[in-house]
């Protein structure tokens, strides 16, 4: 068995260590073998497609660079189009999946559990500037609110001054936003809840066959602080937020239903990861992830309790994966995965 692996280390960065250590778990079995490239040109992957014969391709890159080398310009449909074009194998959801749970505004509309928010356009800014100011305006908007860039992923964008209490505060960030975002189309205000607990589930699995995990995301020096782009990058050791399990089993149970439902509503394949807010019992959606990090928050209580190493997780996929298109995994690297994970999995 042949696998593409593509990663990037810009903005939404998937090449790092973690990736490599399960490459090489991969790499360890007989028959199988996983190529693993960073930052690699659109014309280069198409080149490899048209010269080799992959079985499956993991499309780890969230961003497009097409247009211009250092700015995210969008999701990275261009890749994913070339995949369809050569009627490759992926693992992920399909094309039109991904490209709308990019857009945050209509993920969260069609979720049913958005918080109230309002859409900015970069032209209605730009040329009816007071049109637009007008909705900051209107009974839709509560105070706070935070405000998003609608269509980046990584929190791009998302600092502590994101989060703003009137119209004049909110004016001056959309204005800083759409400047240092030159791609950026529309920015999203939404309500922002400043007691709320956030949680993070992921989903891996097709249909009914998943395995859900629950995480809390639990402030290190007991206040909350909104989970920035820059604190995303640090390492695990200074962010301000860390893991922890869900310790409530009933709220467990409700998060992972939400999030089990939100994959079949949403047509989500193989893998991906709800973040939630939860404030006076009422679950809200805050994001959703096609291209989740397989990192310590992805399944972090069965990686953080020894049910299945970290190094493990992209072999676990590649199960999934096997399972939805009957391509053969090496018996070895089957057998080598957890027999509980296995038969979640299994029809």
């Amino acid at each position: 068995m042949k696998i593409l692996i593509l990663a990037s280390s810009r903005y939404a960065p998937t090449y790092n260590e973690k990736l490599k250590k399960q490459v090489a778990y991969i790499n360890a079995f007989d028959n199988i073998e996983a190529e693993l490239y960073n930052d690699l040109p659109l014309y280069e992957i198409e080149k490899k497609l048209l010269t080799h014969t992959y079985d499956c391709v993991l499309p780890y890159v969230v961003f497009d660079y097409t247009h211009e080398e250092q700015f995210p310009f969008a999701f990275n449909t261009a890749l994913y189009q070339i995949l369809l074009y050569h009627n490759q194998e992926f693992i992920g959801s399909d094309l039109y999946t991904q490209m709308l749970l990019n857009d945050k505004a209509l993920t969260s509309q069609r979720s049913g559990m958005g918080l109230s928010n309002i859409i900015i356009t970069r032209v209605l800014w730009e040329n009816e500037r007071e049109t637009a100011y007008n909705m900051l305006l209107s009974s839709r908007i509560k105070w706070p609110s935070i405000i998003k860039p609608n269509t980046l992923s990584a929190s791009l964008g998302i600092s502590s001054e994101s989060i703003v209490f009137s119209p004049k505060e909110a004016e001056l960030v959309i204005d800083k936003q759409f400047l240092e975002f030159r791609g950026l189309s529309e920015i999203l205000v939404e309500e922002y809840l400043q007691n709320a607990r956030e949680y993070t589930v992921s989903v891996t699995g097709n249909g009914l066959n998943v395995i859900t995990c629950a995480t809390a995301m639990v402030p290190k020096n007991g206040n909350y602080t909104i989970y920035s782009f820059q604190s995303k990058n640090l390492p695990a050791e200074e962010r301000p937020l860390t893991y922890c399990s869900v310790e409530d089993i009933q709220l467990k149970r409700r998060l992972e239903d939400c999030a089990k439902e939100l994959a079949s509503k949403f047509q989500l394949r193989d893998y991906c990861r709800f973040d939630f807010l939860v404030y006076e019992n009422i679950i809200y959606l805050i994001d959703a992830n096609t291209i989740p990090s397989l990192g310590f928050n992805y399944m972090y209580e069965y990686t953080s309790n020894g049910m299945i190493r970290l190094e493990q997780l992209l072999a676990l996929l590649l199960y999934v994966f096997s399972k939805r298109t009957k391509i053969s995994l090496p018996q070895a690297l089957v057998d080598a995965l957890p027999i509980q994970f296995r038969m979640q999995i299994d029809d």
